[in-house]
């Protein structure tokens, strides 16, 4: 939402606040990649972003999909 609005730096925030701490190893998803590829894409930062979008891909698939 703050992004749509122009505030990138606050959405980065709060964006970083929902980084779990510690992320479980059976999670359906992984949470953390997803946020920093959000965060990376923010940035502008390709070489990140490609690099979270492989872990997501290498990571489960939500309810075997």
């Amino acid at each position: 939402m703050y992004v749509y609005l122009g505030n990138i730096k606050l959405a980065k925030q709060h964006f970083q606040m929902s980084l779990a701490k510690t992320e479980p190893n059976d999670s359906p998803i992984k949470w953390n990649a997803y946020v920093s590829a959000t965060l990376a894409f923010l940035e502008q930062d390709r070489g990140k972003l490609e690099l979270c979008r492989d872990k997501i891909a290498a990571g489960p698939r939500p309810w075997g999909i």
